[in-house]
């Protein structure tokens, strides 16, 4: 850590290796990520997959347990009485049941691709949110800097006259590259 000193102050101008370290992480994986910000990655795809796959298992366990009971205990019905599901008067509830159950089903299917959906926008969300997180540590960055920037061009003319030139370069790079980085991300 470099200091500016005066003959009656010694001032910070530089932040901790902690704080720089976190700033080039926050750097490094804010440019990794924009360019698949709107898309789920493999790991977290794998988990929307297999918790569709046991909701919709459930769900399809839970249509049968209801209907195949009932169509089956209406067939048999029908056919101790009449012998046969064509000349009884079960062909039309045993219709009426199969109706139902096919409309179960394809509310069901919908269900599991609007949950599918929302999962999947869900894990969209949570990349938006970390690239805020990030967006907002390289901000606290630059506003650190930059006032330690202020305090040492006030504790000492003669000094931040001499380094005001390399100050003023460095603020004004990261300025730019802030600058840049939020437009990016707000036009995503």
């Amino acid at each position: 850590m470099s200091k500016v000193t005066s003959s009656t102050d010694s001032t910070d101008t530089d932040t901790t290796n902690y704080e720089s370290d976190l700033y080039d992480e926050a750097i490094s994986s804010l440019s990794s990520m924009l360019s698949s910000i709107n898309s789920v990655d493999s790991n977290t795809q794998n988990s929307i997959d297999s918790e569709i796959s046991a909701y919709a298992q459930n769900g399809i366990n839970d249509i049968n347990d209801e209907y195949n009971s009932d169509l089956t205990n209406l067939e048999n019905d029908s056919a101790s009485r009449f012998g046969n599901l064509d000349n009884s008067i079960y062909g039309n509830g045993l219709s009426d049941l199969s109706d139902e159950r096919a409309n179960a089903v394809g509310d069901f299917a919908n269900d599991v691709q609007s949950k599918e959906y929302s999962l999947e926008s869900d894990a969209v969300d949570q990349n938006y949110s970390y690239a805020d997180l990030l967006t907002s540590i390289i901000n606290d960055y630059y506003n650190n800097a930059d006032k330690l920037s202020n305090i040492s061009s006030n504790s000492n003319s003669s000094s931040s006259s001499s380094s005001s030139g390399s100050s003023n370069s460095s603020t004004s790079s990261l300025k730019s590259l802030i600058s840049s980085l939020s437009s990016v991300i707000s036009n995503l």
